[in-house]
């Protein structure tokens, strides 16, 4: 009779040491609903979804309850709106609990229309601009806007600011309720240009913007230098061409272009071609700018007193570049060399 008492309670205690050394639960760690704001019209019907994580949680079942059963009530997720007013719907999954915000309206008003106070953007690296919506009508039952890019690694947006990654090209979306409005975006480096040979001279192949800094685009005009703050202005790597390499570009085929409602001059040697605009002239340090549209002038980095060697062209003659004196405090446009 001992023998058989010991026995029982050596089984007993191995039955306890067994279970105690069994593998520990996985607690969960989150849960996440795919909406936290609901809108709905009475009698309306939403389903919400949680995602529990870690995926391998012990128990992953989820608990739903209402704060307000009589406006909405829900049953695994489904979140049906019951009468005028605002519930909070929680989820909760082991020690952790997401919520929605459902407010139930008597009629929705839908979003007819969104528009963006830009269709396109042109954005140097690393620069940020804010897009304004309108949302139609202004009396929306829920007029919130999701805002995506489809290429964040060129452009991204975070409520409406867009900020410029990397070269490239990316479409950001605004969307309202059903209706969408979306804004192309085009990046640009503004201190890096691939630079062209023309006639045994590496051109830039835009003009100078603000100092070290190349324009968006071939047809920009750029900025206004006078010489002595032309010297400096081009970006790293880049210099103001002498008149002999400003000359260089009288030995190549010239054609007058209208390049996006810009005219200039496309000079061409062996396949490769620059575009400079005639972006006129400043006269004097504050004076007006003339000529824009009609004449092309560009700095060389050679100076003799109170003036400076310049090139210029008429948009009119087509088969003409020539070099002048010009005052110092003159205003025009750099296009740099290497």
């Amino acid at each position: 009779m001992k023998n058989f008492k010991l026995f029982i309670g050596i089984a007993a205690m191995a039955a306890v040491l067994t279970t105690s050394c069994g593998p520990d639960p996985i607690e969960v760690l989150s849960i996440e609903l795919d909406q936290t704001i609901l809108i709905l019209e009475i009698g309306q019907t939403q389903s919400l979804n949680a995602t529990v994580l870690p995926d391998d949680a012990t128990d992953k079942s989820v608990a739903w309850t209402s704060s307000n059963p009589a406006v909405a009530s829900v049953a695994n997720g489904d979140v049906t709106a019951k009468t005028v007013g605002t519930a909070i719907i929680s989820a909760k999954a082991g020690n952790q609990i997401a919520t929605c915000t459902v407010t139930v309206l008597a009629e929705i008003i839908n979003v007819e229309s969104i528009t963006l106070d830009a269709a396109k953007l042109t954005l140097a690296i690393d620069a940020e601009h804010t897009l304004a919506a309108v949302v139609l009508p202004v009396d929306a039952s829920d007029p919130r806007i999701t805002w995506t890019s489809n290429n964040t690694d060129v452009a991204t947006v975070t409520n409406g600011v867009v900020k410029a990654v990397a070269v490239g090209n990316a479409t950001v979306t605004a969307k309202a309720g059903d209706v969408t409005a979306i804004c192309e975006v085009t990046v640009y480096d503004q201190y890096n240009d691939a630079g062209v040979v023309i006639n045994g001279v590496k051109w830039a192949t835009r003009n100078v913007n603000e100092s070290k800094t190349f324009t968006a685009y071939p047809e920009d005009y750029g900025k206004y230098y006078s010489w002595s703050d032309a010297q400096n202005a081009c970006p790293t790597g880049w210099r103001v061409p002498t008149p002999e390499e400003l000359g260089k570009l009288s030995g190549v085929s010239k054609t007058k272009e209208i390049l996006n409602n810009i005219k200039g001059m496309r000079f061409t040697d062996a396949g490769n071609s620059i575009f400079l605009p005639a972006a006129g002239y400043r006269v004097g340090s504050n004076g007006n700018i003339n000529d824009k549209n009609v004449q092309g002038s560009f700095w060389s980095s050679t100076a003799s007193g109170g003036d400076a060697t310049s090139y210029y062209f008429l948009y009119e003659n087509a088969n003409w570049l020539q070099n002048q004196n010009t005052p110092k405090d003159n205003g025009q446009s750099v296009r740099c060399v290497q």
